[in-house]
């Protein structure tokens, strides 16, 4: 078996990598590694291993690596599409953390070379696949602007509060929501698009599995500055008539703005001002550990590639 290590051109050099690569090389494990330059690498190399017939693609980088690197191979023919692993190096790696997939970078890529893939669901936004979440609003505008150190000084928790009490103050984005068995107006500060749970190192899709053929919306209306409490207990078990929080959990879901609106796709930032979100059933043969608490294991069948 081929597996073929997409490396961040940021992390080749780091002595953990470039010394787990030699172990897994040192054992047996036929491990290719190839390294990105610049923005679109990963989309052409991730077809060239199509084109190679690699048996498994392993992605070394955070989660705008992986983004990339999904929708390359999502464009390549099912049957010469590798299983997909994940060595996470990002600085947040919410999809992995999300997974349990170890942080270290050996016990990584040793899972991603040598662990049972399984197939799992992605969401689609427009033409644009996403393995972990969208984001859109006030809180990708607030993630892609403030700068990495107000992240590390307030810590998650005190970042994410703060992020509340502006949004307080901030414009709410208006237009219309669609889902399945309802149509309403919104007047939006915040909202999330799941097929993973946690953006920006904060669970915003609680519930959200990566095998149930749902995606799971967040939504955060706008509110007063006195009801922030009101809002943070809402955060705490969301559900679908919350006054100023919602969550939903549907198969797709459409939002038309009547502005452009700021989204977070993966870490990727884009706008849109009409967006159709959907889950794409049993996409991706994804490597994770056993014990991944976004699979549910009495119902997802494992699938073999080719070993």
């Amino acid at each position: 078996m081929i597996s073929r290590l997409l490396l961040n051109g940021k992390s080749a050099a780091l002595p953990a990598v470039r010394g787990a690569v030699q172990q897994l090389r040192d054992s047996g494990i036929n491990l290719e590694v190839r390294v990105t330059y610049e923005a679109g690498d990963g989309i052409r190399l991730v077809r060239e291993a199509c084109a190679d017939g690699v048996d498994r693609i392993i992605v070394g980088g955070g989660d705008r690596s992986i983004h990339e690197v999904l929708n390359g191979l999502l464009t390549c023919d099912a049957d010469v599409k590798p299983a997909f692993g994940i060595l996470p190096l990002g600085s947040v790696n919410d999809f992995a953390r999300s997974c349990i997939i170890p942080g270290e970078p050996l016990k990584a890529l040793q899972l991603a070379a040598t662990g049972e893939p399984r197939l799992v669901d992605v969401g689609r936004a427009n033409d644009r696949y996403f393995l972990n979440v969208t984001t859109g609003g006030f809180g990708a505008a607030f993630t892609t602007a403030a700068p990495p150190e107000i992240k590390r000084i307030l810590g998650s928790t005190g970042y994410s509060l703060i992020g509340l009490a502006m949004a307080a103050n901030f414009q709410p984005y208006t237009g219309e929501l669609v889902l399945p068995d309802q149509r309403r107006g919104i007047q939006a500060l915040v909202g999330a698009v799941g097929n993973g749970r946690l953006a920006g190192g904060q669970v915003v899709a609680p519930h959200a599995g990566i095998d149930d053929g749902l995606l799971d919306v967040l939504v955060i209306r706008e509110f007063p500055m006195s009801a922030l409490g009101k809002v943070v207990d809402e955060l705490q078990d969301p559900g679908p008539r919350g006054r100023y929080v919602t969550y939903h959990q549907v198969p797709w879901l459409e939002l038309r703005g009547e502005n452009k609106i700021p989204m977070n796709i993966d870490g990727e930032p884009v706008e849109f001002d009409t967006v159709r979100f959907e889950a794409v059933p049993v996409a991706l043969n994804l490597v994770l550990p056993p014990d991944c608490p976004l699979i549910d294991n009495r119902h997802s069948d494992s699938s073999s590639d080719g070993e």
